[in-house]
């Protein structure tokens, strides 16, 4: 019986408490103590016009070592900060990292601002290190950044104290990221736990930048900025975010992707290789996704470099795709590279694949069976004198560990390039 059908059959012969405490929703980050003046910061300071390009925050996952930046302050593009001089290890690498970027995302879908993963070749950036280092408020806590009223500079870096393993969930690593982007924008903390800007994260689920004027919590950095839309004491964090970055613009540009190993045309010995591809996006790529010979594997890379080591067990041809992804949803597919396995001479046969329902169909995938030269059979590209084939639908089974559940291949099967 499964654990939740337990849970069911179980309840029924529990007694009902009243008024039972809801269960705990995430454990709570503490983000009081998470404020740090920039050396160069004015209080007074507003933000100025709007800029028509999105502001850029790259979310830096994958480590990095930081210098003081003395009395000049942050600088993302050379890995200078005034708030920490350490080396931050990298997060790690897996389905926790993939949702909290995703979620962080969602925070600030509403304003003109790319969230990235990958470090910007050139421009300016907000850079908010996501990772474990010595460094940080005292006493410990969930994050810091410098307050910067007005976004006088726009670079500044921000950091987020976790790591993949600690039990803090991917909706409070997003949340403590966008505070902490945030208060690099001037925005101080609020006293309501749905805002973003509460100095606690975890107590509500799926906070959110609230269009309204809270009361502000703890001290108040930049108080003219928030008296632009509010009374003394209060803060709006959509106006002022709407005020620095502006409104979203609709995302129509795709992504371009493209295989960078192995080469077309490349003849193997059957065993391992790993595909390769690079993707870039004007705003973002959220995946990349693998397709062999047609079939989507259903194990998407979301952080470069992107690469998929394989199996390959048997003779014949295959033809590597790979899919990008961007936070809008637009999509680009890269041009087909053809590999062959075996030796050079051999006329490459047609890997088969596994149909949906597993049964072999001339592929030698379902109950094992092998596959022998039938001279029966038009056109049928199996070695000659009888040797076996090994199930081509192997590179298949090694990756099903690897699929999205509830995603469902689609296989198209041939017999040996015969008939099916």
């Amino acid at each position: 019986m499964s654990r939740p059908a337990i849970i069911v059959l179980a309840s029924l012969f529990l007694p009902a408490v009243a008024n039972a405490d809801p269960p705990e929703l995430a454990i709570t980050a503490d983000l009081s103590d998470d404020r740090v003046p920039g050396p160069a910061m004015d209080e007074t300071a507003v933000p100025g016009p709007v800029a028509a390009d999105p502001v850029v925050v790259f979310l830096n996952y994958d480590g990095v070592t930081l210098s003081s930046g003395g009395f000049g302050g942050d600088d993302a593009t050379a890995n200078t900060s005034n708030v920490c001089s350490a080396t931050f290890q990298p997060y790690g690498s897996g389905a926790k990292r993939d949702a909290s970027v995703q979620a962080t995302r969602v925070d600030w879908e509403q304003f003109n601002i790319q969230i990235v993963t990958e470090r910007p070749a050139a421009g300016a950036y907000t850079m908010n290190v996501v990772g474990i280092a010595p460094c940080g408020p005292q006493g410990g806590g969930a994050g810091v950044a410098p307050m910067d009223c007005g976004n006088q500079n726009p670079n500044n870096i921000s950091f987020t104290f976790a790591a993949e393993s600690q039990q803090w969930s991917a909706d409070v690593v997003a949340t403590i990221n966008s505070q902490e982007i945030a208060h690099t924008f001037g925005l101080d903390h609020v006293d309501h736990p749905p805002d973003i800007m509460n100095p606690v994260a975890g107590i509500v689920e799926d906070p959110s930048f609230l269009d309204e004027c809270l009361p502000s919590a703890g001290a108040v950095f930049c108080s003219d900025q928030h008296a632009q839309h509010c009374d003394p004491g209060q803060q709006n964090a959509v106006q002022e975010l709407l005020g620095i970055l502006g409104p979203s613009a609709p995302d129509l540009e795709a992504p371009t992707v493209a295989i960078t190993s192995p080469e077309d045309g490349l003849w193997l010995e059957p065993g391992a290789v790993t595909v390769t591809a690079q993707a870039s996006d004007d705003i973002g790529i959220t995946e990349v996704d693998l397709i062999i010979n047609g079939e989507e594997q259903g194990a998407p890379s979301s952080a470069a470099p992107h690469s998929w080591p394989l199996q390959l067990p048997q003779d014949g041809e295959y033809t590597f795709e790979v899919v990008a992804l961007d936070a809008a949803g637009n999509s680009a597919t890269s041009e087909p590279v053809t590999v062959y396995v075996g030796e050079e001479e051999d006329e490459p046969t047609a890997a088969g694949t596994a149909g949906d329902d597993g049964d072999e169909t001339g592929a030698g995938f379902g109950d094992g069976a092998d596959i022998q030269d039938d001279p029966s059979v038009d056109g049928c590209g199996c070695r000659s004198g009888g040797k076996d084939v090994a199930p081509a639908a192997l590179l298949t089974l090694a990756l099903l560990s690897l699929r999205r559940p509830g995603r469902k291949m689609r296989a198209r099967v041939n017999r040996c390039g015969g008939p099916q």
